[in-house]
């Protein structure tokens, strides 16, 4: 099955080039030649001086000890690129991303490239989390009880007599949309106090407050195709981890590892209501990679949806290069064999689910700013591969980019660092670090070894004031 999707795929892309524009390189496939900002530079380290820095203004420093690098997000990066660079290929580029960009998407239907990706109006729609009932969650699963109220209108017992004292407050349900990602829009209210506090925050729309279940949470990585929903193991997310930030519901990162000690009842509810989604979606027009976040009621085991990623999720990469590096097939493959219409029509979907079930073992952290204010990164450990022994202490091996080149448990991958001299808020991601054994030990707790590894990694870092360097001039003209 693997050799016929492979094979397949590669006739497909035959005269194109998969061209990601994102944070990780490679994908598992060699067809990947570009990406933006991060590890391109190590790749095609003359990009910068011959290409974007005599057209684009705006610069940002690269986290490299020995060359500076920049990058912008601006459209005029894209359409730099598209007149300097690909238009000297001769391949037809194929674009894909981690998360839909206007900028990208207007680019793309300027110059005639294809994006393997959903339609950005599509992608908005499905994010709007009032709306999972419409995209095959039933009420049993998607609705915890909640109320929808302006916080500076409603008063707090009236919150806790119909919810109770503990309850959660969430704003991305809201159509005008805020920053969800990674929890950043979601408060655990425990008190007055921190209720008080919300308010000040001066969010001028309603928010979604919701009953607090004591309970995990559980993300799955699916991929909608014309041969059904595939998907995979589900993983523990790794929530308001205490050694990296004060946010109860802030995501700090997954572990594929220790959800499988999940009861079998638990992964059967996950993928019988992903496959639900995954089937509503390609009806509204949807296909590919998509993502699930559940909560699992400690005292039920039930599961409610809490909300549907229609994009590439943080398990995406990971969970593909883990896959790959035994012999088997990625989902982004099936991502793309959807898009480009070349999935056998031999291929089984639950013959595929079987050879990856119990196969993702590992995990990955993200290392948060812990001082307690907004700062700039002036120093950070190398990327790479590093050595942990017994006591967690790390050793830099090599250089490093993708957890498939880890080479046995006792190895890390430190990779995705935030840009040096740029401001950097209150329990901001700085660096990414991933592994191949659990990060957690039981449901949520992690484990001292991963207490030891994240203490001696930020302890090589170095800050200094926030806006001591500005980031909209080039690095040369910086005072």
């Amino acid at each position: 099955m693997k050799e016929k999707v492979l094979n397949n795929l590669l006739s497909a892309l035959k005269g194109k080039k998969l061209i990601r524009m994102a944070h990780t390189l490679g994908e598992g496939l060699e067809q990947c030649v570009l990406e933006i900002p991060q590890e391109i530079w190590y790749k095609y380290p003359t990009l910068d001086e011959d290409l974007i820095k005599p057209h684009v203004t705006c610069f940002r420093a690269f986290p490299n000890r020995d060359r500076d690098r920049h990058y912008t997000y601006d459209m005029v990066l894209w359409k730099q690129i598209a007149d300097g660079y690909l238009e000297k290929m001769q391949e037809t580029p194929l674009f894909f991303s981690f998360k839909k960009s206007t900028n990208l998407e207007e680019v793309c239907k300027e110059y005639g490239y294809k994006e393997l990706m959903p339609d950005y109006k599509m992608f908005k729609e499905l994010q709007d989390k009032k709306r999972l009932g419409d995209f095959g969650v039933d009420e049993a699963h998607g609705e915890i009880p909640f109320i929808s109220a302006d916080v500076h209108e409603i008063e707090y017992k009236t919150i806790t007599h119909q919810l109770g004292h503990k309850f959660v407050i969430q704003y991305s349900f809201n159509p005008q949309g805020y920053n969800s990602s990674g929890g950043r829009d979601t408060f655990v209210i425990d008190n007055i106090t921190q209720f008080r506090e919300v308010r000040n925050l001066n969010y001028n729309t309603p928010a979604r407050i919701s009953k607090f279940i004591h309970g995990v949470e559980l993300g799955v990585h699916a991929v909608a195709t014309n041969r059904g929903t595939i998907v995979t193991d589900c993983y523990l997310q790794a929530i308001g981890i205490p050694e990296l930030t004060d946010n109860q519901s802030m995501f700090c990162g997954i572990d594929f590892t220790s959800s499988q000690a999940l009861p079998a009842s638990v992964n059967q509810q996950v993928k019988t209501i992903t496959k639900k989604i995954g089937e509503s979606l390609y009806k509204y027009g949807y296909k590919g990679v998509f993502g699930v976040d559940f909560l699992l009621e400690n005292q039920t085991n039930k599961v409610y949806v809490l909300e549907i990623n229609p994009r590439f999720t943080a398990a995406t990469n990971m969970m593909s290069f883990l896959l790959q590096k035994q012999d088997l097939l990625s989902p982004i493959a099936l991502h793309f064999s959807e898009y480009l219409d070349c999935i056998p029509e031999t291929f089984s979907v639950e013959e595929y689910e079987q050879s990856i079930a119990g196969k993702s073992n590992g995990s990955l952290l993200y290392i948060r700013n812990r001082e307690g204010k907004t700062v700039q990164m002036t120093k950070a450990p190398m990327p790479g591969i590093y050595s942990v022994n017994d006591e967690g202490v790390v050793s830099y091996v090599k250089e490093g980019y993708e957890a498939g080149q880890l080479e046995n448990e006792d190895q890390i991958l430190v990779r995705k660092f935030h840009p040096l001299q740029r401001d950097i808020g209150p329990v901001e991601v700085l660096f990414e670090v991933q592994s191949l054994r659990n990060c957690l030990e039981g449901k949520s707790n992690l484990s001292d070894r991963w207490k030891n590894i994240i203490d001696d990694l930020y302890i090589e870092c170095d800050f200094q004031p926030a806006n001591t360097y500005d980031s909209s001039v080039p690095w040369t003209e910086a005072k």
